[in-house]
């Protein structure tokens, strides 16, 4: 099984889920990475991590991407071989941007490689839906561009990715607050007025034809939501704070990136203007964060030798 695998490098790039509207069915690439280099070993796993989570991150069978790993192999019908794992984090850990997500697809295609691609697209999704409960990072991480995905119960989701313009730039405003996804998905309600769900459905769609046509005026419109985002402004107030202070400085559109705490801004100009809004904004809301700009990652998890 090892012949040929002295060793290679999964990278993996990170998400942004929802983008308002999308609620569970949106996921978009962006352009920072997690990068994870397997080698095999004597015994294992042996796991080191450097950046992002080095010292809150499990280093041995309860690491994400070694429980993907084992998965990748039990669902081929074998077992995991004994690996040296190293983990060079650069998303940032519980903010909304696929941390998980990119272990776990990591891990899966870890182990698709070294079985030798004996397991389909289609079923590294499925697994890694298994997962992580849903499937917008882990989509979007694994194919790249913007992907929507929609799921029947018992049954593989159907996806297709979403051109993106190439001069779109995401401004996220990372906070140093973590915003535990277990949390942000307990406080939205199981139930929804009706007319939430149409304001849902006609936003999304708005935003989609928004994002293809490079249309401003729809992708801010577009973001809107009132599936979720409402309901998480009770646990995080600075969100609606930092979205409004990117709008004003001319984003496009500005939502939670996934279950938070980072907030996304889409924009086609000025980002740094936009970051500084967004920044000033959390500040005076006493909310310590960071800004990245980014662009949509059109190249999702990638294999190379060493």
């Amino acid at each position: 099984m090892s012949e040929g695998f002295p060793g290679f490098r999964v990278r993996v790039p990170a998400t942004t889920a929802n983008l308002g509207p999308g609620f569970d069915a949106f996921g978009m690439a962006l352009t920072i990475y997690n990068d994870f280099t397997v080698r095999f070993s004597d015994n294992g796993p042996v796991v080191s991590i450097e950046g992002e989570g080095a010292g809150e991150l499990a280093r041995d069978a309860d690491n994400l991407f070694v429980q993907a790993f084992a998965r990748g192999f039990a669902a081929a019908g074998s077992a995991p071989p004994a690996i040296e794992l190293r983990m060079q984090n650069h998303i940032p850990l519980a903010r909304g941007l696929g941390s998980s997500a990119s272990a776990a697809i990591g891990g899966l295609v870890a182990a698709n490689r070294i079985l030798g691609d004996v397991l389909s697209v289609d079923r590294l999704l499925q697994l890694a839906c298994e997962i992580e409960g849903h499937p917008d990072n882990v989509a979007a991480a694994l194919f790249g561009g913007l992907v929507v995905c929609a799921a029947e119960s018992g049954a593989l989701p159907t996806y297709t990715r979403v051109s993106v313009p190439g001069q779109l730039q995401a401004v996220v405003c990372v906070p140093e607050q973590h915003l535990p996804t277990a949390l942000a998905r307990k406080v939205v309600p199981q139930e929804v007025a009706l007319s939430d769900a149409v304001y849902n459905i006609g936003h999304a769609a708005l935003l989609l034809t928004g994002i293809i046509n490079a249309d401003e005026v729809c992708i801010r419109v577009g973001m809107n939501d009132r599936l979720h985002q409402p309901y998480r402004a009770t646990i995080f107030p600075a969100m609606q704070p930092i979205m409004a202070a990117a709008l004003a400085a001319g984003a496009c559109g500005s939502a939670l990136s996934g279950a938070g705490s980072s907030i996304l801004a889409l924009t086609f100009r000025n980002p740094e203007v936009i970051a500084g809004a967004m920044l000033a904004a959390a500040q005076a809301h006493e909310t310590p964060a960071q800004t990245l700009t980014l662009a949509c990652a059109e190249q999702g998890a990638v294999v190379t030798r060493l």
